[in-house]
């Protein structure tokens, strides 16, 4: 990795000023930065300005900043060292290397092909788990449907609680098979969610009018409410899968 060089908080204040403008608070913090970190201007291994820093640059919160930055070394663009700072990392290797798979999965049609398989999957269990779910089941899918409302505004936290929120409805039909599909299925698009929660404008809270719709009708027994709702979501789902794609196709190649 190159040296440990700090950049001048004028220097990212310029370079952050002239990057697209996000959509929402986490998204601005994340765009932002990626748009920095890939305009060839910043070596990779330069130690960036404190949290405290950047939020004063951006003109947000700290709590903006932080989980922007927890979204960025997931997809492995920044480093955290503690006691040391916020250094940018190799693109080369980590976010270009994403993009490309997503933007050949798109192109070959992979992620179209996933999201329909995922969507015959879940209407499926929908109807299911509104037939056989359990009190355990419910009280787990009211855990994470809280989880979700209690992070809204944190990306990491909100991607994390909506897998699970959907696991426990695969669970609760009570089919090992049906759940090792959705597994499956699920777990081949986790870098397309990565990217989808940050391309679209009020992604969590979108999302999450309709998990409260999925879980009434399931836990009211109602199959016939419960496709319904999940179909609604995939509505919306496909409509940000579709926001992703042009998000993804203006990264440079």
């Amino acid at each position: 990795m190159a040296g440990t060089k700090e950049v001048q908080p004028q220097e990212i204040e310029t370079l952050l000023r002239s990057a697209d403008p996000g959509v929402t608070i986490y998204s601005d913090v994340v765009r932002q930065l990626e748009e920095v970190a890939l305009s060839g201007k910043v070596q990779s291994g330069v130690k960036l300005p404190s949290e405290r820093e950047l939020a004063r640059i951006l003109g947000v919160s700290r709590n903006a900043v932080r989980e922007g930055i927890k979204v960025l070394q997931t997809r492995g663009l920044l480093q955290v060292r503690p006691g040391k700072g916020i250094f940018l990392t190799s693109p080369a290797n980590t976010v270009i290397t994403g993009a490309l798979r997503l933007r050949m999965g798109f192109q070959q049609g992979t992620i179209v092909h996933l999201l329909e398989t995922r969507e015959m999957l879940e209407l499926t269990i929908a109807r299911l788990a509104a037939q056989r779910a359990e009190a355990p089941h419910l009280a787990r899918l009211k855990q994470y449907l809280d989880e979700m409302e209690e992070t809204l505004d944190q990306p990491v936290a909100f991607i994390d609680a909506d897998r699970e929120f959907h696991a426990v409805l695969a669970r609760s039909v009570q089919n090992p098979m049906l759940e090792t599909f959705f597994e499956s299925t699920i777990s081949l698009m986790d870098e397309t969610r990565r990217y989808m929660i940050l391309a679209v404008a009020n992604g969590t809270e979108r999302a999450q009018n309709h998990h409260r719709k999925i879980y009434r009708a399931v836990a009211a027994g109602d199959a016939e409410q419960a496709v319904q709702a999940m179909a609604d979501h995939f509505v919306q789902i496909r409509e940000d899968v579709e926001q992703t794609r042009r998000h993804i196709e203006r990264l440079p190649d």
